[in-house]
């Protein structure tokens, strides 16, 4: 198959364009869940998948990291 990065008029390659944006829209609204994303999207969770690997996405980089437990009871330590 043809790379079409470097064709940036053609159809083909704005609908890639397009389509990733959508998928990291998604994963960012549901916090990098791939499954809730592709019910965002109206498709299965496979589709998702091989369009993340496609397009060389990371979806850990949209899920919220958890506060750090300890630093929760050293905070509220404070408080009392």
């Amino acid at each position: 198959m043809k790379d079409l990065r470097n064709e940036h008029n053609t159809l083909k390659y704005h609908l890639m364009v397009y389509e990733r944006f959508l998928i990291t829209d998604a994963l960012r609204k549901t916090n990098g869940n791939c499954s809730r994303a592709a019910e965002v999207l109206g498709t299965t969770e496979r589709v998702i998948g091989s369009r993340i690997r496609k397009y060389e996405i990371d979806y850990r980089q949209f899920r919220k990291k958890k506060p750090n437990r300890l630093h929760q009871t050293r905070c509220n330590r404070h408080l009392r």
